[in-house]
């Protein structure tokens, strides 16, 4: 799953882009076939160089959902193909009906 974000005249921060991560277990739900989200257990980010946009690819990669947890990686692309960051998460998985 991946989505194009943006915060109007705004360049992305480290801490947008960390926001913009914590989306690994909405991919995972997804993957699942269904609406959902969770509560963040574990959540890495490694971040490279700073953005100089306010536009960053998130590219979610749903790894695993088992016994009410999910499992998945992320990474943040700048639209000149600069990786800016990469993150995994673990999560307390929360379906919607």
């Amino acid at each position: 799953m991946a989505l194009w974000a943006c915060v109007r005249d705004r360049v992305a921060t480290p801490a947008l882009l960390g926001f913009l991560a914590d989306m690994v277990p909405v991919s995972v739900a997804r993957a699942g076939g269904r609406a959902g989200a969770g509560t963040s257990l574990d959540n890495t980010l490694r971040f490279g160089p700073r953005a100089t946009t306010s536009w960053v690819l998130v590219d979610l990669d749903p790894h695993l959902a088992h016994d009410g947890y999910g499992h998945g990686t992320v990474a943040l692309w700048a639209p000149d193909g600069t990786l800016l960051a990469t993150g995994s998460q673990t999560a307390a998985m929360l379906l919607f009906d």
